[in-house]
């Protein structure tokens, strides 16, 4: 029986079509690397605005004092996150 891998043999970071960093060793280095290449290169991508959003104030606890658009705070409550 074949055993699904779980993580990709390697990873790159991707900004408008052009490779920034290749082989990245895992998903959680290249999820870092890229949220510090967006507050570096201030990077605002409109399309996943929400995405980033939730990551940031809920996943990371990064709060900037503003109430949660109403669909963060849905999926939020879905995923019975606690602050």
């Amino acid at each position: 029986m074949l055993a699904h891998k779980t993580q990709p043999d390697k990873a790159a970071i991707v900004v408008e079509g052009g490779i920034i960093i290749d082989d990245v060793p895992s998903f959680p280095c290249a999820f870092v690397k890229l949220y510090g290449l967006m507050y570096a290169l201030h990077l605002d991508p409109k399309k996943l605005n929400n995405t980033f959003m939730f990551i940031q104030k809920l996943i990371m606890g990064l709060d900037d004092g503003k109430p949660l658009k109403p669909c963060l705070l849905r999926l939020k409550n879905d995923l019975s996150i606690v602050e």
